[in-house]
């Protein structure tokens, strides 16, 4: 029996969340055919690539002509005879939409919230929300990567057909037995990594170090992003203990020299990088915000964003020894180390591609 053909497409193929699930997902499903279909570049992860039964187009897609861009896709789909189609954020699942016809099953993955993410504050917001009503059809499968991803759509769209959770899976370069450095003395080294965006809150910790100066405490930040400017104006103007490290691609070789993981952000819609670091065995200090307490099982240290007090008083207590970090994150570590691995996630993806195949074969 021949292998039967998934065509995966999102925006472009960089160092995000998204695009590691989709390059992961092309890797380990051996059992399939994948074509992997890049709205635009960059396509950073393409060289990362494993699996043999891969083909990838690079679309070049020009905003101005979505109709070009769909009948490529359709010719994608018809010359390459395609099982499934499976996309990935919001510009993708429009596009891919519009270009699948007919039962060909339709999944579409929800990777962040959707209304912080696309909507809000933005003129052209009332379109893009209408567009993404009117083409979403009962037959087409959602998966969210977390409740409250789900919740969020179902608050401002409307959920039409069948929904799921599946929680992100961490890569296997992070399952690592590497003794992180809990057990600290003296200089306490937080790591954060996420891209230089508004969203990520980064400007929280620079405010929040203005009152640590006087404490042996330091904070590596790994992403680029078209903050950098601002925030590297911050940190000098300041003085303070934060270094911008640019890219990474070896972030699991790099947390265990850190004593704790750090994330700020306004809204997120699982966490990715917090997984892999509590994976990796660090203690994340994370925003108080639904979708972090999903993603760490509501056991890990959590800040508000809207106090720099609520984060200098969790690392004042870290230094002081009244937080035992190495404690709390054993606990953690298994717990993600059981549900992020890569395997129980393909078993997952796959019971829901073959029920749905199932189904429309009956």
């Amino acid at each position: 029996m021949s292998k039967k053909t998934i065509l995966h497409i999102i925006d472009s193929f960089g160092l995000g969340g998204a695009e590691k699930i989709v390059l992961g997902t092309i890797n380990n499903l051996q059992e399939y055919n994948h074509i992997l279909v890049l709205l635009n570049k960059p396509d950073d992860l393409v060289k990362d690539i494993t699996a043999k039964n891969i083909t990838v187009f690079i679309l070049d897609h020009n905003k101005y002509f979505f109709l070009t861009t769909i009948n490529k896709i359709k010719k994608i789909i018809k010359e390459n005879s395609v099982t499934l189609v499976h996309a990935h954020l919001y510009w993708s699942t429009l596009i891919a939409r519009l270009a699948t016809r007919g039962k060909l099953p339709f999944f579409f993955s929800l990777h962040s919230i959707i209304s912080a993410d696309v909507y809000k504050n933005k003129w052209y917001s009332y379109y893009t929300k209408l567009f993404d009503k009117i083409t979403y059809k009962k037959s087409q499968i959602l998966i969210g990567v977390s409740s409250e991803v789900v919740l969020d759509y179902k608050k401002h769209i409307g959920v039409k057909g069948k929904t799921f959770v599946l929680h992100n899976f961490v890569d296997n370069a992070f399952f690592s037995d590497k003794q992180i450095k809990n057990n600290f003395t003296g200089e306490l080294k937080l790591v954060a990594v996420g891209n230089l965006k508004e969203a990520k809150n980064y400007i929280y910790l620079i405010n929040a170090f203005k009152n640590l100066k006087s404490l042996n405490i330091s904070l590596d930040i790994y992403g680029e992003g078209h903050q950098r400017e601002f925030l590297q104006k911050e940190i000098d103007n300041n003085k303070l203990r934060i270094v911008l490290k640019g890219k990474s691609t070896n972030i699991n070789n790099i947390l265990s020299d850190y004593n704790a993981y750090v994330m700020c952000s306004i809204h997120e819609g699982f966490g990715l990088a917090p997984a892999e670091a509590m994976v990796t065995g660090l203690m994340p200090i994370l925003s108080d915000i639904p979708a972090l307490r999903e993603m760490s099982f509501n056991k890990g240290i959590y800040i508000n964003i809207n106090s720099t007090k609520s984060f200098v008083s969790v690392v004042t207590k870290i230094l002081n020894g009244e937080i035992i970090v190495s404690d709390l994150s054993k606990e953690l570590s298994k717990l993600a180390r059981d549900n992020y691995s890569s395997q129980n996630y393909m078993e997952k993806l796959t019971g829901i591609y073959k029920n749905e195949l199932n189904s429309i074969q009956q």
